[in-house]
């Protein structure tokens, strides 16, 4: 079957009612936005959710794909403990993707308990894949997902990564939707997460309109 649908999604926690409270009704279209987002890929009925994060394991020179099953999260760190995370994995697809995308050239590792002892991180779903959950498991869907950190590697490395993948599902008849999670240029004002800068929002009006365009 292969990825039936594709969703590019937002990951700002104010959106989270548990976290945003009153503050959220200044991101009212983007809280509609992730709603209609989550019905989408209800009626998609996947077997699997792939979600690519850049808040997770980020590498300089590797993608890490998530081995780990159970997986869980929280938003505790944004003030809400209460909102928690529970969903399985797909290993098998996880360790596929993993051994094609280095067959072909392509560094991608296994983020497991070993890989995350060595380096002293976290393997708690991170903001990036809990905020677009929490609105997809508002809407009824349960079924597994895949977590996968970006790493910092060539546009045309993340290209072919993104072919195995779709090999991957395909060849494993997995019904997938492909979630990229990933926010704008967090720059439009002085108390932006990354600061202020002048070309802020010339960059994210330009991002908007390609996909608009769907270029």
């Amino acid at each position: 079957m292969g990825i039936v649908k594709g969703i590019i999604a937002p990951h700002p926690p104010i959106i989270v009612p548990e976290v945003g409270g009153s503050r959220r009704e200044k991101a009212q279209q983007t809280v509609q936005a992730m709603e209609e987002a989550a019905d989408i890929i209800k009626q998609a009925d996947p077997e699997l959710i792939i979600i690519t994060t850049p808040h997770g394991a980020v590498f300089r020179d590797a993608l890490a794909v998530s081995v780990l099953s159970p997986l869980a999260g929280n938003l505790a760190a944004f003030g809400a403990k209460e909102v928690n995370f529970h969903y399985s994995n797909d290993i098998q697809v996880a360790e596929e993707i993993i051994r094609r995308s280095n067959q072909k050239g392509i560094p991608a590792v296994a983020l497991g308990t070993g890989l995350a002892r060595e380096y002293r991180i976290s393997l708690k779903l991170d903001h990036g894949v809990t905020v677009p959950l929490y609105f997809i498991q508002k809407a009824g869907v349960t079924c597994p997902i895949l977590p996968i950190s970006m790493g910092f590697l060539s546009f045309e490395e993340l290209y072919q990564f993104g072919a195995v993948i779709k090999e991957v599902t395909e060849m494993m008849n997995r019904r997938v939707v492909f979630l990229a999670s990933g926010d704008l240029s967090h720059r439009l004002t002085k108390d932006a997460p990354a600061g202020y800068h002048p070309k802020g929002k010339e960059y994210d009006a330009l991002l908007i309109d390609l996909l608009v365009k769907k270029q």
